[in-house]
């Protein structure tokens, strides 16, 4: 296993951890775990952008040749690691792991362009007047919440997590998202 093989492996299993799974089994943490914690799981994401950072400057930067489009299988579909809650960057990258390498990934504006089209998201000002989606009443009732937080520096963002519900929905639609 080459040095960046091992940097990817750690990363994945912190990640995992961020997000409340177990990376041995793939099943979901206790809530009261310690890596549950929101200061320990921030620290985690941080330690695996840290990680991604790394894999970056170490792997030559080339320009990716797609040779097929994007298309998600039963199969592929099925082996998508879906979890309790989460955010859309997570669960696109859980999608694009699944398919083969020399397929087009599917985007986080695809998905969110498609899901406020449908009425599932609706474009929002933060009080700093910065473009956030939130989740609509409909998003709501598939299983998308939204929820304004503060950061450090006292801006404000707005949080929308995706239930299980919510993203076996966007696997049931992800290749009419995708045309």
């Amino acid at each position: 296993m080459t040095d960046i093989e091992k940097i990817k492996s750690a990363k994945e299993w912190i990640l995992r951890l961020a997000n409340g799974v177990n990376p041995l089994n793939n099943t979901p943490l206790n809530g009261t775990d310690i890596v549950n914690d929101v200061h320990i799981s921030r620290c985690l994401f941080y330690v695996a952008e840290v990680l991604n950072s790394s894999i970056k400057t170490r792997a030559p930067r080339q320009a990716r040749q797609y040779d097929l489009d994007f298309y998600l299988s039963e199969e592929n579909a099925a082996r998508v690691l879906l979890v309790e809650h989460t955010g859309i960057a997570n669960f696109i990258r859980e999608i694009n792991k699944v398919i083969p390498s020399n397929m087009h990934p599917v985007t986080i504006p695809q998905v969110s362009k498609w899901l406020v089209d449908e009425g599932f998201l609706t474009e929002v000002a933060s009080p700093e007047g910065k473009k956030n989606k939130q989740a609509t009443t409909k998003g709501n009732a598939q299983g998308i919440v939204s929820d304004w937080q503060r950061r450090t520096d006292g801006n404000t963002y707005l949080a929308t997590s995706y239930n299980l519900e919510a993203q076996k929905f966007i696997l049931a639609h992800i290749n009419l998202i995708v045309k």
